[in-house]
């Protein structure tokens, strides 16, 4: 038991500790992409990249999470070549239907310029992104930490070099910056393929097509809960944020778009770091104690990100924007001043995110759900009023950042409540 919990303790320091390493080479990246690029290519790549994150998903139906149910039985092999055909399969369809949907003006008005110009990359990050999420879930199955740690750094490094590199030598713009992510998990995916054992995979390719087929499709129907459910929770998150994008953008021009995203990418990345670990850690708390211990562990886990919360709004309040412009130049001001509009939002989102374990644990994964979607669209909805009311965007941010954040703070009230009332009914 002893040596099980060291290892166990050391795997999760391993990652942490990768994943520290990654979003400060991530950060310093940011720091130096900022200082070569303007605000308004940066809101292109950043919308870019939104939305290959948003349809990534759909190319493999998440299928690949039903690999760590499959252990390493000889199936898992057959549901990985499923995996791989639906993803190219589905990727082809993407540029297809695209470059035919591209093609009639009709539609083509309804997205936006920076979509149309950079669609065949969009659809290439998409592709290196859903390779990485089936390499990530082969590695977790084969217990491969090491080489998810080493990934995730390298993929950082890769990221970092090949933007700067390329902003640099051939030119700052979108395009470029998109590219050097591409590359970047183009490394990722090539450093977790080395957990992939071929020879299941070949050999499941080597039967015959429709034998192999026939049981592809036994296999997806008996994981249909991926496509049903998981990939519906993700694609509206991820769709809601191409909105919000997409309206502040479109309200409010490039430039503001660039400003606000490199203000969330800088804030809330730091507060990334301590809202995985003290999540992971209220999660592992959670699986090994009775449920009677859920309000106990989510007082802790709000206690721990609270006081971080409350620490960055307070240091953001005091010197927002004289912290940007030290950062990342004077060009970046409006970026400390939305992040002081964004206040409420930078002290609880992350808490919310760290109780994001609550709902799976108390069965309310339904409302976690439809909470996220109204959050979402009331502040896309706030960011448009703003603009039919003609408010300036720090308004239009400090606006939208009120409204999901009055609606964060009930649902992690509610959430307390029933995590208490589960604690009164295990101990009566």
């Amino acid at each position: 038991m002893l040596i099980a919990t060291l290892r166990q303790s050391k795997s999760v320091a391993v990652l942490l500790g990768s994943n520290l390493t990654a979003t400060l080479t991530i950060a310093t990246g940011t720091f130096l992409v900022a200082r070569i690029v303007t605000p308004a290519e940066f809101g292109k790549y950043a919308l870019a990249a939104q939305f290959a994150l948003s349809i990534y998903p759909v190319l493999t139906l998440r299928y690949e999470h039903a690999l760590p149910l499959l252990g390493n039985r000889p199936v898992a092999s057959l549901h990985l070549l499923g995996c791989f055909l639906l993803l190219f399969i589905a990727t082809l369809l993407f540029l297809v239907i695209g470059w035919i949907g591209l093609s009639i003006s009709a539609l083509s008005v309804w997205l936006p310029r920076t979509i149309i110009d950079l669609f065949p990359l969009v659809g290439l990050a998409a592709l290196t992104l859903a390779l990485g999420s089936i390499f990530q879930s082969v590695a977790l199955t084969r217990g491969a930490i090491w080489q998810l740690a080493i990934a995730r750094v390298f993929r950082a490094v890769a990221l970092v070099s090949m933007q700067v590199g390329l902003a640099l030598s051939l030119g700052a713009s979108a395009p470029w910056l998109l590219i050097g992510e591409v590359s970047a998990n183009l490394v990722h995916g090539a450093i977790l393929a080395t957990a992939l054992g071929l020879g299941g995979v070949l050999a499941a390719a080597r039967r015959p097509w429709s034998q192999c087929m026939r049981r592809i499709v036994v296999l997806g129907v008996r994981y249909k809960e991926f496509p049903l459910i998981t990939l519906p929770h993700i694609i509206v998150h991820s769709v809601l944020g191409l909105l919000f994008a997409t309206t502040l953008g479109a309200v409010y021009g490039a430039t503001a778009l660039g400003q606000y995203y490199l203000m969330r990418k800088l804030v809330f990345g730091v507060l990334g770091l301590f809202n995985v670990a003290i999540h992971q850690h209220a999660i592992a708390e959670a699986s090994r104690l009775p449920r009677a211990k859920l309000f106990e562990i989510a007082l802790q886990a709000l206690v721990l990100m609270g006081s971080v919360g409350v620490a960055s709004a307070a240091a953001i309040l005091l010197v927002g924007p004289e912290l940007f412009v030290l950062a990342v130049g004077d060009k970046w001001t409006q970026a400390g001043s939305m992040a002081i509009a964004s206040a409420s939002l930078i002290l609880l989102e992350p808490v919310t995110s760290t109780l994001a374990f609550l709902p799976i644990f108390l069965g309310l994964q339904h409302i976690a759900f439809a909470i996220a979607v109204l959050q979402g669209s009331i502040g896309i909805a706030a960011i448009g009023i703003a603009g039919w009311l003609g408010l300036d965007a720090i308004s239009a941010i400090m606006g939208s950042s009120l409204a999901m954040s009055a609606v964060m703070l009930c649902y992690v009230f509610w959430l307390l409540m029933r995590a208490h009332k589960a604690k009164g009914g295990q101990e009566e």
